[in-house]
């Protein structure tokens, strides 16, 4: 048997037994018994409810930027060189990957964090000097990447996004095969063409690997007689000449902006030059910078690269303007200061000043809404919308909102609606119904039409559902959320911001009060939606924010504020608070508060807040990225304790939660420099892009291989980390680390990921797989098989209508759960508790191969039983990983299962089962359903057997099944 899998069944103390004698009573027919033991001891105390992620939250039809709040751009980067007064970084930091120009982030606040003896320090609060932000040189376009040195030309397409009319410099430069780089060759200047041809460019890049080990130092020469020239579809070719040497691996290619004359280098010139050596910038410093943008021409920041590139355009515009001021001559905007005195509601810092001088309209908007086709858009139901906004205007103009696409056409065309705003700050509202369901998959807008030669003033544009508030949870989501009974939330709308992010000021606004995050959640607003659910947070906050910042942060959701004793100035974050109408401290409104820096910080897809290695000034220690990130967490928690508002209740309240990483040590390493941390917490995905297996088909066996990836993926992970995480606690490296998941469940290949390559066709097979009884089972199975083994919180990706990870249909599809979150529903209404220890007598098992990520097991068992205690209160899962004619053609999938129970009565007995076709999906409609049946007690005083009288099948539990059984008001454990 697999060593690992062996590992397993110790810490769960499990003997299988595979066969036995065909001649025996353990046989049913020819059917394999499976037999298990019930125990009275406990190996998981005090299993809570599992919990949820969620994504953009919120009753709202605009995604982002109808605040109109400053944008907030934040990068980081890792000191190269020592300095006193320079941040010199890797290039593609420094210009964010060939985004940001030169002088780009003058004036912005700069932070300077080292460790030493162990300990992150701020040792450096500066501001890039008035052109001081360098990001000129020659960048490489494909970094990693090569011409072999057979190759003496490149083809290069321009993108229809970038500059026109604007010069170009190229140059190329040989590599040897240890690594070397020769002088750049001298350059090549085109202007690119005004107009292009689609189509594209081949050229045969290589991936670089230099020698392994080598002494040589000496670059080889730069390549001669560079040259270049255009086709008459504007294709570039650069040719030129180089050396015929062994020796030569190939060339890069290189580009820039800037004539090699203008190179200023990639660096901050920061604008204090300390006499202390200590805050002189280090060698592998980490260097936060921040800078706070009030609109107006995207230009001055954006590289050529991206000059007309709607992304790299959102990050200077709020979402609804959808256009750069200085397209159009005879239409501007510009982000300006409230005055103190404005009359505008939860205002922010900026309003949106549109200036028109001319009586042509000028549209701001958003595309919102679609049809039932697609499933990206909203689709609006037929009940009342509501528009609100804030205006006032100088000049003659009107102010009209109306609808674009199938909703501003006969028979179904909603009228207009005319704002007439005069001088002074008013709020305009109005409602619209639509009168039929978009049935198409063509994306609509919303639009406000400004038109005359007018100034017009607006702020806080909002449309939602006339019948629920701005931002909070519909009556639908709050029934869904009590249903389910989750524990916390995770806010997974607060991360993965990437450039545009917040401020503290920003994050602890009203909702919608802030530039950039999904659906302008904010951190009240959606505390506000977890108080009212009656869960507890589980926050996820991006790791860039300032001391100061951390402190304030505790000091909005710690201090206590009492309006006839405190003063304003001494706690401006508690009155902010308060304010808003959150009278006591948000802590006193919740059991637990899950904390959480970031998100996958091991994970590229979320750069810049991610943690790379770093070394201690004073030991010389190198420390690995998960230790730096460990190290970080232990830094945030100290700030907070910091706090005067921190308190005993707090320190028992307050839960910090590391994101490790489930098939590298990346999470161990952070815990091993963490003490202060509540849970290291892995993901848990069934398939998907995770384990990097493509997407599954319909297949039998790709049923099989969704039902049995507990036995070759998620046991193994979790006695790896699990089995990590002890020697840790015996060691006494941390206090009382437990372990759990941040994201669980069913997984899904995409296109892109893992270089996945995933057809309609396929992405429509892969859903009817992982929402099906099948998948639900296996996620549930995954679950409890982690709990067994001693996982605290686990995590399901994620609650919300849709596709892929989401865990109910969208509203016109039926509303109605995937089995997965039904099991999720099921474990947390009627078996949290104890967990129990089952011995297994024995069961039926399969050989399954290694593939991909999963691991060889020689016996993996197809019946799973879990069991929780809580009061008089046991509950039994019985689940089976089996599925019919798969892989023993024949076999009906159905197996016999008797359990020894612990007690030898009840006073009540509920079975809830989900069963059925294993193919059975709930993609299209709700077929999939958990069934209660009530059970006479006097049935189960020799155990429970599965058969037609307890609510299963004579032949056993059916394949692919969850059947749960809950025995309520037993006395005693029977010795």
């Amino acid at each position: 048997m697999n060593k690992l899998i062996l590992q397993v069944l110790v810490v769960i103390s499990i003997l299988i037994i595979v066969s036995c004698d065909s001649n025996g009573e353990d046989e049913v027919g020819d059917r394999e018994h499976a037999r298990f033991i019930v125990g009275t001891e406990v190996v998981n105390q005090g299993l809570t409810q599992f919990t949820a992620t969620i994504g953009a939250t919120g009753n709202t039809l605009i995604g982002s930027g109808g605040g109109f709040e400053p944008t907030i751009i934040r990068t980081k980067y890792l000191s190269l060189k020592d300095s006193p007064d320079r941040v010199y970084a890797a290039p593609e930091e420094i210009s964010n990957w060939n985004v940001l120009r030169e002088g780009a982030l003058d004036n912005a606040e700069v932070f300077v964090y080292r460790i030493e003896n162990r300990q992150f320090k701020l040792v450096r609060k500066d501001r890039v000097q008035s052109g001081g932000y360098h990001a000129s040189g020659w960048l490489p376009l494909k970094k990693s990447h090569f011409l072999p040195s057979n190759v003496r030309e490149f083809r290069y397409r321009w993108k229809k996004w970038n500059r026109p009319d604007a010069q170009y410099y190229f140059t190329v430069r040989a590599v040897d095969r240890s690594g070397n780089l020769s002088k750049p060759a001298s350059h090549f200047s085109i202007t690119r063409p005004a107009t292009l041809e689609k189509g594209t460019s081949y050229n045969p890049w290589m991936p670089f690997r230099p020698l392994k080990v080598t002494l040589d130092k000496t670059p080889p020469q730069a390549p001669v007689n560079l040259r270049g020239s255009t086709n008459q579809s504007g294709e570039l070719l650069l040719q030129w000449d180089g050396l015929d040497s062994s020796d030569t691996a190939g060339y890069y290619i290189y580009r820039s902006d800037y004539h090699p004359e203008e190179h200023a280098g990639y660096y901050l010139q920061l604008e204090s030059k300390p006499d202390d050596f200590s805050r002189h910038i280090r060698k592998g410093d980490l260097v936060i910078v921040s800078k706070k943008i009030f609109g107006g021409s995207a230009r001055p920041y954006l590289t050529n690269r991206v000059w007309g590139s709607v992304k790299s355009e959102k990050l200077f515009e709020p979402a609804p303007v959808r256009m750069l001021p200085d397209i159009e001559p005879q239409v501007n905007w510009k982000l300006l200061p409230h005055e103190s005195s404005t009359l505008v509601e939860a205002p922010g810092e900026t309003y949106l000043r549109l200036t028109v001088a001319t009586s042509k309209s000028v549209a701001i908007g958003v595309y919102n809404h679609s049809g039932t086709a697609q499933d990206w858009y909203d689709v609006l139901e037929k009940r009342p919308y509501k528009i609100e906004v804030w205006l006032r205007k100088k000049g003659i103009g009107k102010v009209k909102f109306r609808m674009r696409g199938l909703y501003n056409k006969k028979p179904q065309k909603i009228p207009q609606i005319e704002f007439t705003p005069g001088e002074e700050w008013k709020k305009y509202t109005a409602t619209f119904t639509p009168p039929v369901v978009h049935r198409g998959k063509t994306p609509n807008a919303m639009v406000l039409e400004f038109s005359g030669a007018a100034t017009f003033d607006i702020d806080n544009l909002r449309i939602y559902r006339a019948d629920t508030e701005y931002l909070d949870y519909t009556v639908e989501e709050y029934d869904k959320l009590r249903r389910a009974n989750i524990m916390a939330l995770r806010t997974h709308s607060l991360i993965k911001t990437g450039l545009n992010t917040y401020n503290i000021e920003q994050l602890t606004n009203p909702g919608g009060v802030i530039s950039f995050t999904p659906n302008q959640n904010t951190l009240p607003q959606l505390l506000g939606i977890m108080k009212k659910a009656g869960v507890n947070p589980w926050l996820q906050i991006e790791p860039h924010l300032a001391p100061d910042e951390w402190r304030s942060l505790i000091e909005f959701i710690a201090a206590p504020y009492d309006a006839e004793k405190d003063d304003p100035l001494l706690k401006p974050w508690a009155y902010k608070r308060y304010m808003q109408g959150q009278m006591q401290p948000w802590t006193e409104e919740f059991d637990k508060i899950y904390f959480e820096i970031g998100n996958e910080t091991w994970n590229r897809l979320f750069l810049p807040w991610t943690f790379t290695a770093m070394t201690d000034v004073a030991t010389g220690r190198r420390y690995s990225a998960g230790n730096v990130y460990g190290l970080f967490q232990e830094y945030v928690i100290s700030l907070f304790r910091s706090s005067p508002y921190w308190n005993n209740n707090l320190e028992k309240k307050f839960v910090f939660i590391l994101g490790g990483h489930a098939w590298s040590d990346y999470g161990v390493e952070a815990a091993d420099l963490s003490p202060n941390s509540g849970y290291m917490a892995i993901g848990g995905y069934n398939g998907g892009w995770d384990e990097n297996e493509g997407p599954p088909g319909l297949g039998k066996e790709s049923y099989f291989n969704v039902l049995n990836q507990v036995s070759q993926v998620a046991i193994p992970r979790a006695v790896h980390h699990t089995e990590s995480l002890k020697k840790l606690n015996r060691v006494g490296r941390v206090k009382k680390l437990r372990i759990g998941t941040y994201e669980a469940g069913p997984g899904y290949a995409m296109n892109g990921l893992n270089n996945a390559k995933v057809s309609t066709k396929q992405a429509a097979e892969q859903e009817q797989v992982m929402k099906s009884l099948a998948s639900g089972t296996a996620m549930l199975d995954s679950f409890l098989s982690r709990a067994s083994l001693g996982f605290g919180v686990q995590n399901f990706f994620t609650l919300g209508p849709g596709t892929m990870w989401k865990s109910h249909a969208k509203w016109y599809a039926g509303s109605h759960a995937y089995p997965a979150w039904k099991l999720i529903s099921l474990f947390n209404n009627h078996a949290t508790g104890d967990m129990l220890r089952v011995e297994t007598v024995s069961v039926p098992g399969v050989i399954l191969d290694a593939h991909k990520k999963r691991m060889a097991v020689d016996s993996a068992p197809q019946v799973a039983v879990y069991a929780t205690k809580n009061k008089d209160r046991v509950s039994v899962f019985v689940i089976s990983r089996k599925i019919p004619d798969y892989p023993v053609n024949g076999d009906d999938g159905y197996t016999p299962v008797s359990i020894e129970l612990p007690f030898r009565k009840a006073a009540a007995v509920t079975l809830f089962r989900m069963t059925g076709d294993f193919r059975s999906n709930n993609v299209a409609d709700n077929k999939v359903k958990v069934e209660q049946v009530a059970l006479s007690e006097d049935r189960f005083s020799d155990g429970l057997h599965l058969s037609s009288s307890t609510g299963a099948d004579d032949r056993g539990v059916p394949p692919a099944s969850t059947f749960l059984y809950v025995f309520d008001g037993i006395s005693e454990f029977s010795e």
